[in-house]
Order: structure tokens, then C-alpha cells, then sequence
């Protein structure tokens, strides 16, 4: 499945990001895919308590670690969203090492996140006006040839 690319994110691997192996470790991943998840919203104007009245809750993640990343490294993570069904939505991830003469991706990732009612504390919907707003960035993404996203 190819998922329209729709924002690129510069990071730099900190010393708190290492594990004992001394490469960017799998939490510290988790927390960039978080960071790159809360900035495509927040282009659009939501944020994960609110997207139109409800709130998004993590239903599932998914990674695949390709290669090692290092103190000071760069990386560019870049990131997709799709719908999913009228309840959930997936971001879709590239994870890429900069530092190299040539990119080298560090990790692959999807998470997929439920519509929730907080307040009645159960599943909802995804709101109109959201889905309508990534249908319009996945469009305008196309149109601009911004590059795709593989899942």
C-alpha cells in the first residue's frame, strides 16, 4: 500500500535516546514516531485529546528496526496518515539515518490509532471534518508529488 507522504521531521539522536548497546534504542523510536504523529496534527490544527471533538487512543504499533542509529546521528522522520474504517486511522513511518553519504533507513513504523470518547470512555467515530481534512492533505500530497510512503 502506498500512503502519500505528508511531513518530513529533522531529529538528531541525543545521549538519553542510547540503550546499552550504544545505538538508538526501540523507546526512543517509539517517542519520535509520537513526536512526528503530534506534529501532522498539529498542522492541521487537532491534537490527540481533541480531533473534532474526540480523542485518539493507540490500538496497535508496529516496528521494524532496519539498521542502527548513533549519538549525534541526524535523522529525517517521515510520516503518512490514512483512514482506516470509520473508527481508526493509521500513521505510517519512515525512519531515516542522514548522517551517511547516502540515506540509510533505521526503522519502518505504523501505528494505528482508534477514535475515543473519552468522557463515555468507548470507541467513536472518526469526525467528518478529519477525515475530509486527510483526504485533502493526501490529495494536495499527490498532487505535489511529495513521495509516498510504502506499507
Amino acid at each position: 500500500m502506498q500512503i502519500p507522504l505528508l511531513l518530513e521531521e529533522k531529529l538528531q539522536v541525543r545521549i538519553t535516546d542510547l540503550n546499552i548497546g550504544h545505538h538508538l534504542a526501540n523507546d526512543a523510536i517509539l517517542g519520535f514516531l509520537h513526536q512526528g504523529r503530534v506534529r501532522l496534527l498539529n498542522e492541521g490544527g487537532w491534537n490527540e485529546a481533541d480531533v473534532g471533538g474526540v480523542g485518539l487512543i493507540m490500538r496497535r504499533s508496529e516496528v521494524d528496526y532496519l539498521a542502527e542509529a548513533f549519538l549525534f546521528d541526524r535523522l529525517q522522520l517521515n510520516v503518512g496518515l490514512a483512514m482506516t474504517g470509520r473508527a481508526r486511522c493509521r500513521f505510517h513511518y519512515r525512519l531515516i539515518r542522514c548522517s551517511d553519504d547516502a540515506e540509510k533507513a533505521i526503522a519502518t513504523a505504523v501505528t494505528e490509532m482508534a477514535f475515543f470518547d473519552y468522557a463515555r470512555r468507548r470507541v467513536a467515530r472518526a469526525p467528518v471534518l478529519f477525515t475530509e481534512w486527510v483526504d485533502r492533505i493526501n490529495s494536495v500530497a499527490v498532487s505535489a508529488s511529495r513521495g509516498m510512503l510504502t506499507s
